[in-house]
């Protein structure tokens, strides 16, 4: 094989390999970059994420978020609820579905456990009615957005006592981030502001299913592996005397099986979580499949025609300078 051939051998694989390695360049800038793949592309995937067909359930939303992460902690999930069931006044009418997942989590290198909330299908005029007040309180409630739900959780101990001391640990429930994608269709109102129907103001909000999360660290968080949870209602633009928003207890269910020890639970089948981090789902198939492609495809294009004139033209300068010598002969 002469120098010739050789030479244009290798020329042919730049001339092939420049416009690959550019579309490479260009579609991994694509990915990391700030503006687009990190950026705008990135809120964008999350915006169509939260996105749901029609058909979908309240529950199944729900699970959409879970699998999103009501935190940024929980790396495994059970989806199914290890207590779920509708809560009810004295009276017997329902305030809300209630259901309590499993979670684990990892804190110094060691598995642990945490619950998630899920409150749904919520009676907010019966949560209004909870609160035992004078008809002037009356009216300030029924003119204020629909209650806050908050949630404490208690121990019970081995001989079934609630302990309550305040030098003993309470769990509380810390309400998910993300609280505010998925709506609450099923509740007895459509906007915080208290009605149903159309929007009528821009300032309105909807009414979003509270989602919160338990944290465990001790591993000795209960004697008895049975909690008491207790849910109350609050409502911030009515004060109670202390100026503080009018709080009423509306509903206590004690929950057996709320193990603080994740040895106790067998969680190899548990979902993974994204932990609110969705380039750990199918984010690259995505961005490849509506961006990068066809932006990779333009840089192969451009960088192609660029490489591939160069070529034409050393070709055709190579065959006049052979043809010259061959006449000079």
């Amino acid at each position: 094989m002469n120098k010739a051939l050789i030479k244009k051998y290798i020329l042919l694989f730049f001339v092939i390999s420049l416009p690959l390695v550019a579309a490479v360049l260009i579609g991994n800038y694509g990915y990391r970059s700030e503006k687009f793949g990190q950026g705008v592309w990135y809120d964008k995937y999350k915006q169509n994420f939260f996105v749901f067909e029609e058909d979908f359930t309240t529950r199944e939303k729900i699970h959409r978020a879970m699998k999103y992460g009501l935190n940024s902690h929980y790396k495994l999930y059970d989806d199914e609820p290890f207590f779920s069931e509708t809560i009810k006044n004295e009276q017997g009418e329902d305030l809300f579905m209630l259901e309590i997942y499993r979670a684990i989590f990892q804190a110094q290198d060691q598995d642990k456990v945490e619950y998630l909330y899920t409150f749904y299908n919520v009676q907010y005029f019966k949560l209004r009615d909870a609160f035992d007040v004078d008809s002037g309180v009356r009216q300030q409630i029924d003119k204020a957005n629909v209650p806050e739900i908050s949630v404490n959780i208690y121990k019970i101990s081995e001989e079934g006592k609630v302990i309550r001391e305040p030098d003993r640990e309470i769990g509380m429930l810390t309400f998910s981030d993300i609280r505010t994608v998925i709506p609450d269709y099923d509740a007895d109102v459509d906007f915080q502001q208290g009605y149903s129907g159309d929007k009528r103001k821009d300032t309105d909000e909807l009414v979003y299913c509270p989602l919160g999360f338990h944290r465990i660290v001790d591993t000795e968080w209960s004697e008895s592996d049975k909690v008491l949870v207790e849910v109350s209602a609050s409502i911030n633009e009515v004060r109670d005397e202390n100026n503080q928003p009018i709080q009423t207890k509306v509903a206590e269910v004690e929950v057996d099986n709320y193990y603080s020890d994740s040895e106790k639970i067998d969680y190899q089948n548990y979902k993974a979580s994204y932990m609110q981090n969705l380039k750990n789902s199918d984010y690259f198939k995505w961005l490849f499949k509506h961006y990068l492609w066809w932006i990779s495809l333009i840089a192969f294009v451009i960088v192609g025609f660029i490489t591939f004139s160069f070529y034409i033209a050393w070709l055709a300068e190579t065959a006049s300078t052979i043809k010259t010598k061959k006449v000079k002969k």
